[in-house]
């Protein structure tokens, strides 16, 4: 049951914030998310636990891994990481230090500031000198104040806000570009344009979830194992329920409810509610 093991785990997590080896529990809370599709929970703890965990490279090395599988992104990133901190290959450490840079400044410059947060908290594990070190964490600075002033303008700048919702819906970030939407529109203020790519991000979201929780159902039909049976149920019911609870007023409110009820079936039939 990956929601309830989240759920829990949160509740440890915040009675053993002091405690050593807490690094292990949020490394397995991430590991969680990514098999429910919670991707973009799943990537604030994965910054959060690359800024506390130093060293422990092999931890790292397992969420990567498993964000690897889910996200083309993250490969890519790594790729970018190994060919510009390649000291065989590019040995003088200015010239290095500039690659990251001007690769962050990519990034910052087509609106993907998750992507370049991303390669600076990986960059700051590897970097190895107080001079990297110091540009890793003036990279950093340098990214936070930039998107701030870049939320700041979306506020004002329509077609910017736009490009950049429809850039993440076609790349089918679809939670990224209703955060994103949710994050700078004004409230109060009705903006069509908006409005519209607002609704098409979270009907495409809702059939994405859908889709998911209906390939756990067929799962769980499958499977003669009723402990596994009720596991996939539940995180199918989780899925649908969390929809119809963050959507209430979408067009597709309606058909949601109706595989929720056809889930609760099937799990009234394993002797679960």
């Amino acid at each position: 049951r990956f929601a309830e093991a989240i759920n829990i785990g949160d509740k440890i997590i915040a009675e053993i914030e002091q405690l050593p080896d807490l690094i292990h529990l949020r490394a397995g809370l991430i590991q969680w998310q990514i098999e429910m599709g919670d991707r973009e929970r799943a990537l604030k703890e994965y910054r959060e636990i690359m800024e506390d965990i130093g060293n422990n490279q092999e931890v790292l090395d397992k969420i990567t891994e498993g964000f690897s599988k889910e996200n083309n992104k993250t490969v890519e990133s790594d790729q970018v990481l190994e060919a510009l901190l390649d000291k065989e290959s590019n040995a003088d450490l200015n010239s290095r230090i500039t690659g990251m840079l001007n690769e962050v400044d990519n990034l910052k410059s087509n609106g993907d500031y998750n992507g370049a947060r991303l390669l600076i908290l990986k960059w700051r594990l590897r970097a190895d000198e107080p001079d990297e070190l110091a540009a890793v964490n003036n990279a950093l600075a340098s990214l936070d104040l930039s998107e701030t002033e870049y939320l700041e303008r979306l506020k004002t700048d329509t077609d910017e806000l736009i490009a950049q919702t429809t850039k993440l819906i076609e790349e089918e970030e679809y939670e990224s570009a209703i955060n994103m939407i949710d994050m700078v529109k004004n409230k109060g203020e009705n903006n069509p344009e908006i409005d519209k790519k607002r609704a098409i991000a979270v009907e495409k979201l809702i059939d994405q979830e859908r889709n998911r929780a209906a390939r756990i159902f067929l799962a769980a039909k499958k499977t003669n194992d009723i402990r596994k049976k009720r596991e996939l149920l539940l995180s199918a019911r989780d899925i649908l329920a969390g929809l119809v609870e963050e959507y209430p007023s979408s067009g597709m409110a309606v058909k949601i409810k109706s595989y929720l009820n056809s889930v609760n079936d099937e799990l009234i039939k394993t002797g679960d509610q």
